[in-house]
């Protein structure tokens, strides 16, 4: 899953709503050990963070009754494709409160109403962006998920590329297109893991793919491989 640190980085987010948020950030951080990361406004919003990996957002309650804070919860999911999801959802009856809508904090989200009455927001992250950028503050940077090293089968596909040793010394002009490439290449998520050994030019380097294929994929075009500056490897499944 893409990374965006205007987001709390986990799949499942509740967002309860408060009639005064900042009170509610002071005793949740008091009473339960919750650290705030995200201020949205002095009132609006905020995100929290408890653990190594949990997470909530507190909203601004519109009304001063108990029950219209409550039709105001909401379990907010992370997805990688939310008009995928969206339309999955509403084939299977789900009621749509709001489609999906870009954000400028780059995610895009929509809000569904299940049988029970139930509020949930699927989002998918579209870009990285600081809180900064769209006039909010980071109280305190998120703590570093732990690396994705397996694909959704439980297994990681290694490529290790060995140094031709005659043509070491153009690994530095070659450098850039491979950079190039690889960026083009890592939105797609495929990439779990990349990078060199002490000593490159003699121990070379390794990368963590998600499948096969993308190993592969990746493999064929990199400009590396094209060159003959490495040794064309085949990937390996590894099991973290």
């Amino acid at each position: 899953m893409k990374t965006n640190r205007s987001v709390p980085p986990v799949t499942v987010v509740p967002i309860l709503a408060y009639p005064d948020v900042r009170a509610a950030v002071t005793w949740l951080s008091a009473a339960f050990g919750f650290v705030e990361r995200t201020r949205i406004g002095e009132r609006h919003r905020a995100q929290l963070s408890i653990g190594a990996d949990g997470a909530v957002i507190l909203a601004e309650g519109t009304d001063e009754t108990s029950d219209a804070c409550s039709r105001m919860h909401l379990t907010r999911v992370r997805v990688d494709d939310v008009s995928a999801f969206f339309a999955h959802a509403c084939a299977h009856g789900a009621h749509v409160l709001e489609a999906p809508t870009e954000r400028e904090y780059g995610e895009r989200d929509c809000t569904l109403q299940d049988p029970a009455g139930h509020r949930w927001q699927f989002a998918e992250t579209l870009r990285d962006v600081a809180p900064e950028e769209y006039g909010c503050t980071t109280v305190a940077a998120w703590p570093a998920s732990p690396a994705r090293l397996a694909g959704a089968d439980g297994v990681g596909y290694v490529v290790r590329y060995l140094t031709v040793p005659e043509r070491a010394a153009e690994l530095p002009a070659v450098y850039p297109r491979h950079k190039a490439y690889l960026d083009d290449f890592e939105p797609a998520g495929d990439v779990l893991g990349i990078g060199t050994f002490e000593d490159p030019s003699s121990n070379g380097s390794m990368a963590i793919f998600a499948t096969r294929e993308s190993a592969k994929r990746f493999i064929v075009a990199d400009p590396f491989v094209v060159e003959g500056l490495v040794v064309p490897p085949e990937p390996l499944a590894w099991s973290p």
